[in-house]
């Protein structure tokens, strides 16, 4: 299925593209939906907006495993949550950090597949075994693309705690790295309509490229709508 999102481009856009995407905002609004600052920033790059500095760039020209807990619910419910968010955030680390290298993450699923006490293992010994300069942890405190107590309605909710540990540190000093809760919610302005059983890729895979967009910003400086004062 095709992903509903526009494409990003940060360099001046064909006349075509900026048609597609300004369409794109006007079904949005047809439907009720109010594009955000962010999507509109970049249709018009000119316009006001501050640079935002990295948080984090030791990610750069090193080896990273992006390793995801989800509790055995939503395990259950989403078998294959951990590795479409890895890979997702992998990608857009990729796309966006210089000379970083991925740890592929099927490799890193089987490892914590075949490794019952993977969770408890020290973060720097888990970097070890990944071959890896940095491990990238994020907890899913929630992962659904079912709006709460329904059945039939679908958005998509992330929730997530999310750290950077350094290898050959002492473990006490291996956090090098700790950002606030990320929280996505698609559509942010409310749920979609749905059925019972109904195939939720439209709502999970934008669900975690929004995610793996806000994560990845952490770690390289880029441009974002200025704050109103």
């Amino acid at each position: 299925m095709n992903d509903p999102r526009p494409c990003v481009h940060r360099l001046p856009w064909p006349i075509g593209l900026g048609v597609i995407v300004l369409a794109t905002i006007c079904a949005l609004s047809l439907a009720g939906c109010q594009p955000s600052g962010y999507l509109l920033y970049l249709i018009a790059p000119e316009g006001p907006g501050e640079t935002v500095e990295a948080e984090f760039t030791a990610l750069e020209n090193h080896s990273v495993a992006v390793v995801v807990y989800a509790d055995p619910g939503v395990q259950y419910e989403y078998p294959f949550c951990r590795l479409t968010v890895a890979t997702t955030v992998g990608s857009e680390l990729r796309n966006r950090v210089k000379g970083i290298r991925l740890i592929e993450p099927v490799k890193v699923i089987k490892y914590q597949d075949q490794n019952a006490y993977w969770e408890s293992m020290p973060k720097t010994d888990l970097a070890k075994a990944l071959g890896a300069d940095y491990v990238l942890y994020v907890t899913l405190v929630e992962y659904t693309t079912r709006e709460p107590g329904s059945l039939d309605l679908l958005r998509g909710r992330i929730t997530a705690q999310c750290s950077v540990y350094q290898a050959g540190l002492a473990e006490r000093d291996s956090a090098v790295w700790r950002g606030k809760d990320i929280v996505i919610l698609y559509p942010p302005n409310g749920p979609a309509g749905g059925s019972v059983g109904q195939d939720d890729t439209a709502i999970r895979v934008p669900t975690e490229r929004l995610f793996a967009e806000e994560l990845a910003r952490k770690f390289y400086k880029h441009k974002a709508p200025k704050k109103e004062s």
